[in-house]
């Protein structure tokens, strides 16, 4: 299923998820196995969310807590938080730079 999704931007992804050829998390579970197998080589991502993930996945997908992405261009795709500038609740920031871990 990788292959088939390689040619895919975000929107198509999305939109392959808007009509059912796949849930949102099938293509999570798809997205994680691709980090563990090509971060060791880049050590890109950092910080690994999986679990955030697959709540916020399980969520969008029942409406309780998102309802008002469904109908987002992006509804379902996972994404990187790169960590720059930007905070996550719950998660370390370090703005890109050792000097600021901690």
């Amino acid at each position: 299923m990788v292959d088939e999704l390689i040619g895919y931007d975000a929107i198509g992804l999305s939109e392959l998820i808007r009509k059912g050829d796949i849930t949102a998390i099938e293509l999570l579970d798809i997205v994680i196995d691709r980090i563990e197998k090509i971060n060791p080589k880049l050590n890109a991502v950092v910080y690994k969310m999986y679990d955030q993930a697959r709540v916020a996945a399980i969520d969008m997908i029942s409406g309780t807590k998102f309802p008002k992405l469904s109908g987002s261009i992006f509804f379902g795709v996972p994404f990187l938080l790169k960590n720059f500038f930007v905070e996550c609740k719950d998660t370390p920031f370090t703005d890109g730079s050792q000097s600021v871990r901690g």
